[in-house]
């Protein structure tokens, strides 16, 4: 979840594999009730405003992962700093390699 210099925060997720089975109506819909269902328990100024899906894995070689596997927030937020600026009016945005 990122939030610095934003109006809300937005979450940046990698899906798993199991996803990969499953066609992107399902793997939207199913994110639009976790949305929901997640704001739904947040006050007004926690609520995400949008779940972000990426292609690309986090590693350690591409530089988005430490070494002990722990998420490098400051890479994360720079690398996708222009997508979440430019988000549209679908909660729900997959960014496709």
């Amino acid at each position: 979840v990122m939030g610095t210099g934003l109006r809300a925060p937005v979450a940046v997720i990698v899906p798993s594999v199991s996803a990969n089975g499953e066609s992107e109506q399902v793997i939207r819909g199913s994110l639009m009730a976790t949305l929901e269902s997640v704001n739904s328990t947040l006050e007004s100024h926690e609520k995400l405003s949008h779940i972000v899906l990426v292609d690309e894995s986090w590693t350690i070689e591409n530089e988005l992962l430490t070494p002990t596997l722990k998420i490098k927030r400051d890479a994360l937020e720079e690398k996708y700093a222009k997508v979440i600026a430019d988000l549209g009016e679908n909660p729900v945005v997959w960014l496709k390699d």
